[in-house]
């Protein structure tokens, strides 16, 4: 049903992941936002939202969009940054990247601008920019979240990238989405440890 191979995939995918963010920012982010701008505005001095420059599909950088999380002044998580990051509203602006087209709600994690030499440099790393990378997917569920230098938990994250690219589908997504809000819900931290 609606796998990769088939042409209507790729539209119903955008379907999905238009109506699905623009429905989360009606219905969720339209009171949530304002009230986390307040409270980071409260908890110390900056901007409300944080940019960080990320790897898309076909090679092109783009803007994530985060809820700032740590002091300006020091490179350290602030009292709600904690929280944030813990229950991963922080991600939660990341939907208007998703309505803008250059991430999907499912796909592999986009690579930081920083780590993009030292991932084209991993067997078949650059397969990950023939897709939408995504605010979710499959290895974020099975336990690579977060960024790290280590060969081995870098080469298990590009394993599950894969695997997801090469037996994508329209069921699948919607387990990856089950999966994440169950571990959002459950407070359960399977990112790997960072270096």
């Amino acid at each position: 049903m609606f796998t990769s191979s088939t042409k209507y995939y790729p539209s119903v995918k955008r379907l999905f992941d238009f109506l699905l963010s623009l429905l989360a920012i009606l219905v969720i982010c339209s009171w949530l936002f304002p009230l986390i701008a307040i409270v980071i505005r409260l908890n110390s001095p900056g901007p409300i939202f944080y940019r960080q420059q990320r790897w898309g599909k076909g090679n092109r950088p783009f803007w994530c969009l985060k809820f700032r999380t740590i002091y300006i002044e020091a490179p350290r998580l602030t009292n709600i940054g904690v929280f944030l990051r813990r229950s991963r509203w922080d991600k939660l602006p990341l939907l208007f990247n998703v309505l803008r087209g250059e991430l999907s709600i499912v796909g592999p994690r986009p690579h930081t601008y920083s780590m993009h030499d030292q991932a084209m440099k991993m067997e078949k790393n650059h397969y990950k920019l023939s897709v939408k990378p995504g605010i979710t997917g499959w290895a974020q569920v099975n336990g690579f979240r977060g960024e790290s230098a280590i060969p081995e938990l870098w080469c298990a994250r590009v394993k599950h990238d894969l695997w997801y690219i090469e037996n994508q589908h329209f069921l699948l997504d919607i387990k990856i989405v089950m999966l994440t809000i169950r571990n959002i819900l459950l407070g359960s931290d399977t990112s790997f440890p960072h270096t």
